[in-house]
């Protein structure tokens, strides 16, 4: 499972975009949670309230042919168990299992809003959204590190994990992707990645160093 909020900091490699980007679709950065209400209007939805946000993100809900939208809230009894982004005073966390946009179909989406501001979205990667990524704001190249792994290939040669990532920069916002190749304990392959997007602010930074104290 991907953390709800992630460091946009990360790229080695960051192709500085020669157009503003600022979001997809309705997912601008600075628009208001209001949005996310009229989204669940116009899907014939509702947004629900819940503080399982383990069992949110761990449900495979993009699966599910019809759109869900969460308000992902605290529970104390279980803080440890949850992203410190959710004590952060004046954010607000918002899941919505899939939303069409710019030909590509974003999935498992978080949300973040700050003081009513989206700072911050998370989504499962998909190639198309590299492609779109690279078409319109430029390519980067990715970084790769290798890890190794107790699995071996049919030909005998060890097999290693890899984790790529890549980036694009354009003045405040950050995008970026970030994709592991793995193995189980039984040496089946697995292929996680995300794509994210956001503007960090030292406030915003500064509120997420306090929550965790």
């Amino acid at each position: 499972m991907r953390k709800l909020f992630l460091p946009l900091a990360l790229f080695v490699q960051i192709a500085f975009a020669q157009k503003p980007f600022n979001g997809l679709g309705m997912l601008q950065i600075g628009t208001d949670t209001s949005m996310i209400y009229n989204y669940a209007i116009k899907m014939h939805t509702k947004v629900v309230v819940t503080d399982n946000s383990e069992a949110v993100l761990k449900g495979n809900l993009e699966n599910n042919p019809k759109v869900i939208i969460y308000r992902l809230t605290a529970n104390p009894d279980k803080s440890k168990n949850r992203p410190s982004t959710n004590y952060c005073p004046g954010v607000a966390q918002f899941y919505i299992s899939k939303y069409d946009t710019a030909g590509m179909t974003m999935k498992g989406i978080t949300i973040n809003f700050y003081k009513n501001k989206l700072f911050a979205v998370e989504c499962a990667l998909a190639k198309s959204m590299v492609d779109y990524m690279n078409l319109q704001y430029g390519k980067s190249k990715a970084t790769i590190i290798s890890t190794p792994t107790t699995c071996t290939g049919a030909d005998g040669r060890p097999l290693k994990g890899e984790t790529f990532s890549t980036g694009w920069l354009q003045a405040e916002v950050k995008a970026g992707m970030k994709m592991r190749r793995d193995y189980d304990k039984d040496c089946k392959p697995i292929v996680e990645g995300t794509f994210f997007y956001g503007a960090i602010t030292d406030e915003i930074v500064a509120c997420q160093e306090a929550s965790k104290k």
